[in-house]
């Protein structure tokens, strides 16, 4: 689940109500592309806002029903899809990374290093925090921040996933764009495969590795431990990275412009079923549902009927993945008078 979720799956075994999709603002937003995305974590929204002449920028705590707003802090950065372990938010990016006490939003600690970016920039594993700075992996004690170790030069990382024994991380920025494993204790590479489009974070299910490779449509499985090519599966123009259902048998594949939604046993990578759908971003997948992000919409499909049962249409360009809310989907999104929003769904109606 973003902003939990170190393996990247976009999936939760709960079960969102059935009520009709509707949407409620809870915090504007200044430019959609220096914004990330919002997280629900300790019945609050969590996330970064950018400065503009009106608004002003940091790190700021919601409720979400309301939207009422519990604590901000300027000084946070403000370009950053925070992570969420126990009551610690961390959030990294602009060369900054810091720990901030959910429940009122006083810094633990603050380090120069970290990048901005891509939704998922660090990772936690026991007393270690992990984030991508510059053209180089960092780890950080996560009480002290102090780093513990760093990789050699990647070229740019761009997503991170990971498991109880290694990272997984795309880089790109040199003529030879790869996929890499790196070592928990120490940064050294385990492995890499070279040649895929780095664009996209990588996604990590039952052992394997799981990436869409945008300049060719191709979901690629990777064994985990080896870099082993396990299968691919070919799509007109996936563009998305896959989602995992919760028991991590099956895999929801869908972009932008191929307007079908691919669901593909994680087994050997064949097609189960496919339904007239599409999304810009990451499947959300929960126990019954799978929510689903276009240009303009959110959609609901259901998995018994496998058939779209529900959309909230917005004004304008919904402009960050999908995390879950304590109702539904929490996301970012232009309104009608081309202002961005986050905001949460709810089974209340609100209107724009």
């Amino acid at each position: 689940m973003l902003g939990h979720d170190r393996r990247n799956t976009s999936s939760t075994g709960l079960t969102v109500p059935d009520d009709s999709l509707t949407a409620r603002r809870v915090l504007r937003i200044g430019k959609p592309d220096r914004t990330d995305a919002p997280i629900y974590a300790s019945n609050r929204i969590l996330l970064a806002r950018s400065e503009t002449r009106s608004l002003t920028s940091g790190a700021f705590a919601l409720e979400p029903g309301t939207g009422e707003q519990l604590w901000h802090n300027p000084d946070v950065v403000d370009y950053t899809t925070p992570s969420v372990y126990g009551e610690t938010a961390i959030f990294s990016g602009g060369a900054n990374t810091f720990a901030v006490d959910i429940e009122t939003g006083r810094v633990y600690w603050r380090r120069n290093v970290g990048g901005s970016g891509f939704y998922q920039t660090h990772l936690k594993r026991d007393d270690r925090i992990v984030v991508r700075s510059g053209r180089r992996v960092v780890a950080l004690d996560a009480y002290t921040g102090e780093t513990r170790w760093q990789s050699k030069e990647l070229g740019v990382p761009y997503g991170l996933a990971a498991d109880d024994d290694r990272i997984y991380v795309t880089t790109g920025g040199t003529d030879v764009p790869a996929l890499r494993a790196l070592e928990w204790t120490t940064g050294e590479t385990a492995w890499e495969v070279e040649g895929i489009a780095p664009v996209l974070y990588p996604v990590v299910s039952e052992g394997q590795v799981l990436y869409t490779d945008v300049e060719t449509g191709t979901l690629w499985a990777f064994d985990a431990a080896s870099g082993e090519r396990l299968w691919h599966y070919e799509t007109v123009d996936a563009d998305a990275p896959p989602a995992v259902s919760p028991d991590g048998e099956t895999i929801f594949l869908s972009g932008i412009d191929e307007p079908q939604l691919h669901v593909v046993s994680a087994a050997n990578g064949t097609r189960e079923w496919s339904v007239q759908a599409q999304s810009a971003y990451q499947p959300l997948v929960t126990g019954e549902s799978v929510f689903l992000a276009g240009y303009d919409i959110v959609e609901r499909l259901s998995l018994s009927r496998r058939e779209v049962t529900d959309s909230i249409q917005f004004r304008g360009k919904v402009t960050s993945p999908l995390a879950l809310g304590p109702y539904g989907p929490i996301l970012i999104a232009q309104s009608a008078s081309s202002t961005y929003f986050a905001y949460v769904t709810t089974p209340e109606d609100d209107s724009e």
